[in-house]
């Protein structure tokens, strides 16, 4: 399920819209992703959906990973044609963890002064879908000190398992074959 809604839709959605992104004059893919990417890698090709281990955490962390192996992908495969890139909000304060364990209200607590309110967390998804400064194949989130979580935007380091370009691809086969879109640039 996390697979699908954080990887698999944003892929097949972007594929269905491909052509229409290429007919425009400056397009732009931003993918929403996570710094919980960091604790993801690597994503393991065979089994996308965690089926053989459930981890609640770790898939969502590897699905974080997926999307950010996604937009450095299709910026690959895109070339000058568009500019793909990736973000993360930071902590956000939202209703995100309103319905959810004790241990994750208690680490939501913890962590309140080193996030940040929605719209700053929205920030980097701003940027790189508007800014003239927005760099192809980059990755936005806060500057913040503590894991990243608040303050302004800027290019952020992705984790080492993102630089992997033959997982990057395996990763993007896997997804036309899944979605049953080919892209076609």
């Amino acid at each position: 399920m996390q697979f699908a809604t954080n990887v698999l839709g944003h892929f097949l959605l972007t594929g269905l819209l491909l052509e229409s992104l290429l007919a425009a004059q400056a397009p732009r893919v931003v993918t929403v992703s996570s710094y919980a990417h960091n604790n993801g890698g690597p994503v393991p090709i065979q089994d996308l959906n965690s089926e053989e281990s459930y981890n609640p955490m770790r898939a969502y962390s590897k699905t974080k990973l997926a999307a950010v192996l996604f937009a450095r992908q299709l910026q690959r495969r895109a070339g000058h044609r568009l500019l793909s890139m990736a973000c993360h909000p930071g902590g956000a304060h939202t209703r995100l963890n309103d319905d959810t364990t004790l241990k994750m209200k208690v680490i939501t607590i913890l962590l309140w002064p080193f996030t940040q309110n929605a719209a700053k967390g929205a920030e980097p998804s701003l940027f790189a879908a508007t800014s003239l400064n927005a760099k192809p194949g980059a990755y936005y989130g806060p500057d913040g000190i503590f894991l990243g979580l608040k303050g302004n935007v800027k290019e952020t380091k992705m984790a080492k398992f993102a630089y992997n370009e033959e997982a990057a691809q395996q990763l993007f086969n896997q997804l036309e074959e899944l979605a049953g879109v080919k892209y076609k640039f």
